[in-house]
């Protein structure tokens, strides 16, 4: 049984184990009050764009792709699930390559294409124009 204590006790000071613990409990809050809100900034700008010009804005899916790769790498860390440290604390990788390529194709089938009528323009009349009269 002292043994088992002792190995804890060794774990406890250790401060790389207090490191992970204080860049979770940061990246825990980071995905809270940052990532939260910004999905639903997204997720309501993608309806709008969807509602007033019949598809998906391409750059909005892109970002989101990226953040969606960067919340898994976040979480793989918080939840223990990875050793690998986020981006601030590492290098970032984006891995869009050709999953963005496959998105799109498969966004822009489903999407249905709506076509807008162009603004109605005004028909002017053209008088015709009658030749003058020279004098003789």
């Amino acid at each position: 049984m002292s043994e088992k204590l002792e190995g804890f006790v060794q774990y406890i000071k250790e401060p790389g184990n207090w490191l992970r613990i204080l860049i979770t409990i940061f990246f825990a809050a980071f995905l809270y009050f940052i990532i939260a809100p910004l999905v639903i900034v997204i997720m309501v700008s993608q309806i709008l764009f969807n509602l007033f010009l019949g598809s998906s804005n391409a750059n909005l899916r892109e970002f989101s792709e990226i953040l969606v790769n960067y919340v898994t790498q976040i979480l793989g860390f918080v939840l223990y699930n990875s050793d690998e440290k986020p981006f601030p604390f590492s290098e970032f990788s984006s891995k869009t390559g050709n999953n963005a390529s496959k998105t799109d194709s498969v966004v822009s089938r489903s999407t249905p294409k709506v076509k807008r009528k162009s603004p109605a323009k005004k028909k002017t009349a053209k008088k015709a124009v009658k030749p003058k009269k020279s004098s003789e």
